[in-house]
């Protein structure tokens, strides 16, 4: 879509403007208030439902990592050490084994934290370990920003071309939910350099806004906190319809929070326990699935009006023992039987194990009558997966799918397991 047809044919792509105001929304503009934001035209059949949004971490789910972050951390202990920004990246390049591992142990402690904060932990850490180090009060924040982001860019461009820098099956995935989500990033990254990543790859085009870190928004620490200033500019978004992706546990807890369903990406296998507080768990570049599973949990209904609402019994139960689960549907369009199967293992298998039919019973509601369907979950027929218990039912009426969830069995004690409808 060219500009040229834009403005012979303007269309509401950001809310109300006039034909003159869109070539400089179409120039990409973002607001300097807090947190970054960053406009890109969209296409028409992604501003539908713009209520509901995927937020993307950007390092490690759609880009590799790749030793990026060492030449970031190692010019900052540098600065650190001497009192003063290095300026010649060359040496920055190729990382000794040494390094590695002193940034291996201060990852953990800093990972996703505004810039501010984390120099300021790094400094406290180094102090610890008996080591002369500048303050860091001293240092020029605004120099030590771009350089550390001008020494990642050397390193990547020394090392990967673009496309081997962008993790395997990420366009494809951001191409099939900005068709149903609007999509941000939700990154420890400077704005600057998070544009330039996008750009690099080839990716700028699916973002309608780049929500970041900035050095003189210091007030922003957490990816918790972005989220929750962007819920002060989009005061309609609804983020139990919203996604969190993320290979880090601060997204997670970030999407956690604010009430998201969350995409856990696991690079090793100790990530997997790492990200266990996620919805979903996959490997980094094994997205195939994802969409499917993010349309069914976002978009239940297939080709049908029918609203179901889940509930919980509520007790726990043992791990071995039945749980049941109810949904509620209004009564003057429910069908009088549902027919149910299920999904055990959503990230691994699409193969349903069918339950029995169960018939509505009316209740009163605050809305008017409703059918109640009972649906008895056999724990005991569940696989003992190692890798997740996030499952899905599926109710039909008839052939038609009607309404999918999906759950997890979650231990709450030693020998009781509590179904949560996710």
């Amino acid at each position: 879509m060219t500009l040229q047809y834009l403005q012979k044919n303007p269309i509401d792509l950001f809310g109300s403007f006039t034909r003159q105001a869109l070539p400089s929304i179409l120039l990409c503009c973002w607001n300097k208030s807090r947190a970054a934001f960053f406009k890109i035209p969209m296409s028409i059949e992604s501003t539908k439902g713009a209520e509901k949004w995927c937020f993307f971490d950007v390092d490690g789910v759609l880009v590799y990592e790749c030793g990026v972050a060492y030449a970031g951390y190692w010019l900052q202990l540098e600065a650190l050490r001497t009192g003063t920004v290095p300026d010649d990246y060359a040496r920055f390049l190729e990382i000794p084994n040494d390094v590695k591992h002193q940034v291996d142990s201060l990852r953990p402690h800093v990972k996703g934290l505004h810039f501010s904060k984390k120099l300021e932990k790094i400094h406290a850490r180094l102090s610890e370990a008996g080591e002369s180090v500048a303050d860091y009060v001293s240092l020029d924040s605004a120099t030590l920003v771009k350089a550390v982001m001008e020494v990642q860019r050397a390193y990547i461009q020394h090392h990967f071309p673009p496309e081997d820098y962008r993790v395997p099956g990420s366009e494809e995935l951001l191409r099939a939910l900005s068709k149903k989500f609007s999509i941000c990033t939700l990154t420890a990254n400077d704005y600057e350099q998070t544009s330039w990543i996008l750009q690099y790859v080839g990716l700028t085009a699916y973002f309608s806004e780049l929500l970041c870190y900035r050095a003189d928004a210091p007030d922003l620490q957490t990816k918790e906190d972005l989220l929750k200033d962007f819920q002060t500019r989009h005061p309609s978004v609804d983020f139990t319809q919203c996604v969190v992706l993320g290979d880090g546990a601060p997204d997670i807890r970030a999407g956690v929070s604010m009430g998201c369903f969350t995409v856990g990406i696991c690079r090793e296998p100790d990530d997997r326990v790492k990200l266990a507080q996620a919805n979903l768990l996959v490997a980094t570049g094994e997205y195939s699935t994802v969409s499917t599973h993010l349309m069914t949990r976002i978009s239940p209904a297939d080709s049908s009006e029918l609203v179901f609402v889940p509930h919980t019994c509520g007790q726990p139960c043992e791990p071995d023992a039945d749980c049941i689960a109810e949904f509620s549907c209004q009564q003057k369009v429910a069908p009088p039987e549902v027919s149910v199967s299920i999904i055990w293992d959503v990230a691994y298998n699409e193969i349903e194990t069918p339950l029995e039919d169960v018939r509505g019973s009316t209740r009163d509601g605050s809305d008017g009558s409703v059918a109640i369907y009972r649906i008895r979950i056999p724990l005991a027929s569940m696989p003992r997966s190692t890798v997740t218990n996030v499952g899905m039912i599926v109710l039909r009426n008839g052939p038609t799918i009607v309404h999918r969830q999906l759950f997890r069995v979650a231990y709450v004690a030693e020998n009781a397991v509590a179904l949560q409808m996710l």
